[in-house]
């Protein structure tokens, strides 16, 4: 009977959890021995064709638990098929205020997932680019580990 009931439990729990993320596009960017430097600018690339359908733009950020600050400073340029570009600043917190890690953490590295955009549509089907740039008053930023990129299709809630 418990079997029965965690292969029920794990069957609907894979269900939901495959229903609800249907990633068009991941991307991962692995910043070298874990030191993000100013000029590491990441850049992912993506095909986005469907203009009639709602988008989220995801970001994780894999850091270790050895990371000095409470949060990361990044600048995201993003290109869009006509060459247009927008720029913007973000701040994403690591830590609460007592210190302790928002993410996800094993052993010594966290995971934070940052919505980036939820429920858009994009104005325009082609290439477009999103690139991620460390912002902070550190040349040599120490503790990023990763950055992955997640789009996913949005369907009815």
């Amino acid at each position: 009977m418990n079997t029965f009931r965690f292969l029920a439990l794990t069957i609907l729990m894979s269900s939901v959890f495959s229903c609800s993320e249907d990633y068009i596009y991941s991307q991962n960017q692995i910043i070298d021995d874990g030191i993000w430097f100013y000029d590491d600018i990441k850049t992912f690339e993506v095909e986005l064709n469907d203009v009639d359908i709602l988008y989220s733009l995801h970001l994780l950020v894999k850091h270790s638990q050895d990371y000095k600050f409470e949060n990361v400073y990044m600048k995201i340029h993003t290109t869009f098929p006509t060459i247009e570009k927008k720029e913007e600043q973000i701040t994403i917190n690591l830590s609460d205020k007592m210190g302790d890690w928002v993410g996800n953490c094993s052993g010594n590295t966290c995971k934070v997932k940052v919505f980036l955009l939820e429920d858009f549509k994009i104005p325009e089907a082609g290439s477009y680019s999103f690139s991620f740039e460390q912002y902070t008053r550190v040349a040599s930023l120490e503790g990023i580990q990763e950055l992955q990129l997640q789009i996913l299709e949005v369907h009815d809630k």
